[in-house]
């Protein structure tokens, strides 16, 4: 799901709704422009006429003046009843969120209704197919196995690092089901390999993750965790850097025919204390902390030893393939 990071409060504390004609700071069926009108939103997603947009995204978007209480948002569905929904403004409140109380239905017609000084706007949209029921039931997903594009996922932290991160986290991941039912799901995840015909596989050298039982009660959407896995980047020098990833958090949702998964994102907490190949300084185990500081990032306490050397990372916009007749192995390399 798009996360606004960094709200921190609600439109006084209520869901969002219409507003009342009657404030005077316009007419319905007119515009209004001109110096005395400053209080503008000035941009939004979904854009008019978006035909796929995620059941489980917040629309959002970003105001002219600092000032929640000058703008009205709200969310209607096909017949114009009112969305439940809360609005929430980040710490600057230059940009908000406007989040659904509950996932929107896919494959649906949705109105995002934008009221500042100048005028009302409509923004009419629909909902992928991502959300409707996996076919054969949940236990059909049993024993099968997607690869994760982490190359074209979309890194939003580290703060500053995320094109790095983009470049060197690339290697794909694998998500196996090892069980499934209408209310739990446990899933296997490890790194794969990939040929120089471009045959993907799992990667015999490295450790599987193993995901405690999730709660699968939203299915078909799934939300596991791991409390350490380990990415790898490649050292310049050669080889590869493992990166420990605690609270390692994968989400996102199986497609109705079990071909594709959507709406994918990952968090996690990296110790970046291996990383000092990246930059320069080899063995310093400061080095990618000294530079996400000059970035604006700042590295936190980790929870193996307390040495403030991890910092946040999240890729969003992860899709998945299904990969026909591969399973994963659950044995631990040797």
């Amino acid at each position: 799901m798009i996360v606004l990071l960094g709200m921190v409060a609600c439109t006084d504390g209520e869901d969002a709704a219409p507003p009342l004609l009657d404030t005077g700071w316009f007419d319905p069926t007119t515009s209004v422009s001109g110096p005395a009108c400053e209080e503008r939103i000035l941009s939004w997603v979904p854009a008019t006429g978006t035909s796929d947009w995620y059941w489980r995204d917040a629309p959002e978007g970003t105001v002219a003046l600092p000032d929640p209480t000058a703008y009205r948002i709200w969310l209607e569905d096909a017949i114009g009843a009112t969305v439940p929904a809360t609005l929430a403004w980040s710490a600057d409140a230059t940009s908000f969120a406007l989040v659904p109380d509950a996932p929107l239905a896919p494959v649906s017609s949705y109105d995002l209704v934008l009221t500042d000084c100048a005028s009302i706007r409509h923004v009419a949209f629909s909902t992928s197919a991502f959300g409707l029921p996996i076919e054969g039931g949940n236990g059909s997903l049993v024993d099968h196995t997607w690869v994760l594009d982490l190359e074209g996922a979309t890194w939003e932290q580290p703060l500053g690092l995320g094109a790095l991160f983009a470049l060197y986290v690339d290697d794909p991941i694998l998500l196996g089901v090892l069980y499934a039912d209408a209310l739990h799901i446990d899933l296997l995840a490890a790194l794969a390999v990939v040929s120089d015909l471009g045959e993907v596989s799992q990667d015999p050298e490295r450790d599987p993750w193993e995901f405690p039982t999730a709660d699968f009660s939203g299915a078909p959407y799934f939300d596991a965790a791991a409390e350490l896995v380990e990415l790898v980047v490649p050292d310049p020098g050669g080889g590869d850097i493992a990166v420990p990833v605690e609270d390692f958090r994968l989400e996102g949702t199986f497609s109705a025919d079990g071909s594709v998964i959507g709406g994918g994102r990952l968090t996690g907490l990296a110790d970046t204390r291996g990383l000092g190949a990246l930059f320069g300084s080899d063995g310093d185990p400061d080095a990618a902390c000294e530079e996400a500081t000059t970035l604006g990032a700042v590295c936190v306490p980790c929870g193996s030893d307390g040495g403030e050397y991890c910092l946040g990372i999240e890729a969003t916009g992860i899709d998945g393939a299904l990969l026909p007749g591969l399973v994963l192995d659950p044995t631990p390399s040797s």
